[in-house]
């Protein structure tokens, strides 16, 4: 299943890629909220933990958005996907 999984949000990075190319970038962000919630889903992270998260770097040097919380994971997991793929 996680191999499933980690398939569905390598063909939504590119499908945010495509839609971003597009100029379609409010409907990129709804793919990355899909793809963000999935994520929580796969790594058992409660909607507490990110509200404590995001309440953690609110209060920090910098306020982050939903919209960087979103795009800080989509970063992520592309980085996470390029190291965690087959040669």
């Amino acid at each position: 299943m996680a191999t499933q999984l980690q398939a569905i949000v390598a063909a939504t990075n590119q499908h945010i890629r495509t839609l971003h190319a597009l100029g379609l970038g409010s409907t990129a962000k709804m793919y990355a909220i899909a793809k963000l919630d999935l994520l929580m889903q796969m790594h058992g992270i409660s909607e507490q933990e990110f509200k404590a998260f995001r309440d953690a770097l609110e209060s920090g040097a910098g306020v982050a958005s939903e919209a960087e919380l979103i795009d800080l994971a989509t970063i992520r997991s592309e980085r996470t996907a390029r190291t965690t793929a087959p040669d």
